[in-house]
Formats: structure tokens, C-alpha cells, sequence
């Protein structure tokens, strides 16, 4: 499985895009304090509290909730989400779609074809046609990210063990 695939740019691109999307994501009004607030403030859950930009405040919830519950840090979910989504503005990423990470394969039975770049290992891109997973909503998308950095890769279950708070100091690591 492809985590994340770039299907619409070159690799140079890709590169600048990724590094504005997320050093905006980042910086975004204190985006770290609100996903993960203070002991006071986490009695304030169902009162997150709004960010500037519509794709993270509809993500907001879901992601605050599937992070606190998986060990996970909200945000960086939601600056990998706005990058990989192109902060919600890819097709895939739209209804009925709403796949956030570009993650193949199917959910449940559910997918999509749709083009897409590949590389072939030495920086040379090559369109093909694959099937990438299509789910119910934003939520299972999250979940979907969440199942997967808890299983890694199959040929390394601790793959993303970094990933989690518990192996880390804070959410810069």
C-alpha cells in the first residue's frame, strides 16, 4: 500500500507544496493548543475551539477524537491530512469519495479508479489507473490513518511507532 500518493504534481512540486502546506497548518492561530489543550481545557472538549480555515474546522472533531484515543497528536493528523487533500480540494479527497491520505485499495468493498503518478524508485514518474479506498465520510478516513499507522506496513508492524505521543516528546518530533 501506498500511503500517500502525489497524483497531480512533479516531485519538485511536491516537495515546495508539502513544506508550505504544512509549516501553514502548523502555524495556524495556536492550531497545537487547541488539539491538545491543557488539563482545564480538556473538559472543553465538545467546545474546540474554531480555526481559521473551513477543511480543519470540519476535520477538527473527529480528528481531536480519534487522536485522544489512539495515542495519536490531532495535529499532525489534520497537517497531514491538509496536505495530502490539498486542504480538502482534491477530487479524491471530495464527496463521495472522502479519502484524505490517498490511501489504496478498498474500504469495506468501496474504492474508486483514478489516475494517478507512481515512481519507479529513481525519481522518475509514471501514470497508471488504480483503485484508491472510497469511504462514508471524513471519519472513517481518519480511522482508516489511525488503523493504519497502529498496524504499519506488513513487512514492518513498527513502522510508524514514532508517530504516537508515547514515543515521543512532543508533537515536533
Amino acid at each position: 500500500m501506498t500511503l500517500f500518493d502525489p497524483s497531480y504534481l512533479t516531485h519538485k512540486k511536491i516537495l515546495k507544496q508539502s513544506a508550505v502546506l504544512l509549516s501553514s497548518v502548523l502555524a495556524l492561530g495556536g492550531l497545537h493548543q487547541l488539539v491538545h489543550p491543557t488539563s482545564a481545557q480538556a473538559a472543553e472538549h465538545n467546545n474546540l475551539q474554531k480555526t481559521n480555515n473551513a477543511f480543519l474546522n470540519k476535520i477538527l472533531p473527529d480528528a481531536y477524537d480519534l487522536a485522544n484515543k489512539n495515542d495519536l497528536y490531532a495535529s499532525v493528523m489534520m497537517a497531514q491530512a491538509a496536505l495530502e487533500s490539498g486542504y480538502g480540494s482534491s477530487r479524491l479527497s471530495q464527496a463521495p469519495y472522502n479519502n484524505l491520505f490517498g490511501i489504496k485499495g478498498s474500504y469495506k468493498g468501496q474504492s474508486t479508479r483514478m489516475n494517478t503518478l507512481e515512481d519507479d524508485g529513481h525519481g522518475n514518474y509514471y501514470q497508471i489507473k488504480d483503485s484508491f479506498k472510497k469511504y462514508p465520510s471524513y471519519r472513517e478516513s481518519l480511522q482508516d490513518y489511525v488503523t493504519t499507522l497502529k498496524k504499519g506496513p506488513s513487512w514492518n508492524p513498527n513502522y510508524y511507532k514514532g508517530a504516537f505521543k508515547s514515543q515521543t516528546n512532543s508533537y515536533r518530533e
